[in-house]
């Protein structure tokens, strides 16, 4: 415990502050997508042997959409000046968002068809 301690004290605030943004960020946006693909979606069967429900479909654009804000995000302090452009920040930032793909990936097996 004391080692996974001192690696969190280490972490420059930068990236503290990305995974703070992305965990307060992507949450929402997956639930949204996630909602909408529910309504808006078909569900997909690919050649009999994988069936992605409609609102798992829908989580997953929403995964797709943070990787691209966060991947923005660094883009967009590279161009500006502000703030430190490094993509390891950009993946601070959408880990969450991964670990809530994985999550939904697996609903979707649990699911029956």
């Amino acid at each position: 415990m004391k080692k996974i301690k001192y690696f969190v004290d280490n972490l420059p605030v930068d990236k503290k502050g990305h995974v703070t943004f992305g965990n307060i960020i992507n949450f929402p946006v997956i639930i949204t997508t996630t909602i909408l693909g529910g309504l808006i979606l078909p569900s997909i069967n690919v050649f009999n042997w994988f069936f992605l429900h409609n609102f798992i479909l829908g989580g997953l654009i929403g995964v797709i959409i943070c990787v691209f804000f966060h991947i923005g995000v660094e883009k967009w302090q590279r161009r500006s000046g502000k703030g430190v452009h490094d993509m390891n920040d950009a993946l601070a930032g959408y880990s969450s968002a991964l670990a809530l793909g994985i999550l939904l990936i697996v609903i979707n097996f649990l699911i029956p068809q």
